[in-house]
């Protein structure tokens, strides 16, 4: 019940319209299915090939109907270095077929550190990344091939 819930506030339904009819893929209206998407450590994130990751746990989303949930993959913040905007435990779902605009929230990986999640402008062959808790700092500008670029964050879920 925790789950259906959390899974409900988190689509602004009640548990009711939940299970009734707005993820049930006998509705011709449907917009969106739920799909099981993996999970990963944040810091764990560094292959080139996200696709090929395998992951034993996963996360219910719901995705657009006729989307593919090979695009994306679910990390899960195991530390508060995001404290207070996101705190330990918040999922981010990560989907590396979107094309990267200037002010998306992305995860990305700056050479010889660990992956993270950064607010990123781009300016020609030059990216300015802004740490999203820290976003009164001046950012980091890097050249486009430092950075190793994963997935726009498409949505967050905090707090299951």
């Amino acid at each position: 019940m925790t789950t259906l819930e959390a899974l409900a506030n988190y689509f602004n339904l009640s548990v009711t319209q939940l299970l009734s009819s707005y993820l049930s893929t006998s509705q011709p209206n449907n917009q969106h299915v739920l799909m099981d998407v993996p999970i990963f450590d944040l810091d764990k994130i560094s292959s080139q090939d996200l696709s090929k990751l395998s992951s034993e746990k996963f996360l219910p989303v719901a995705i657009p109907m006729g989307e593919n949930v090979d695009q994306r993959i679910v990390v899960q913040l195991d530390n508060n270095a995001m404290h207070p905007l996101y705190e330990k435990g918040t999922y981010f779902l990560i989907n590396f077929a979107l094309p990267l605009r200037d002010g998306d929230l992305v995860a990305v990986k700056l050479e010889g550190q660990v992956t993270t999640i950064r607010r990123i402008f781009v300016m020609g062959l030059q990216m300015t990344l802004f740490h999203p808790v820290l976003m009164k700092e001046q950012g980091v500008t890097v050249d486009k091939d430092q950075v190793k670029f994963f997935g726009v964050i498409e949505k967050i879920i905090q707090n299951l």
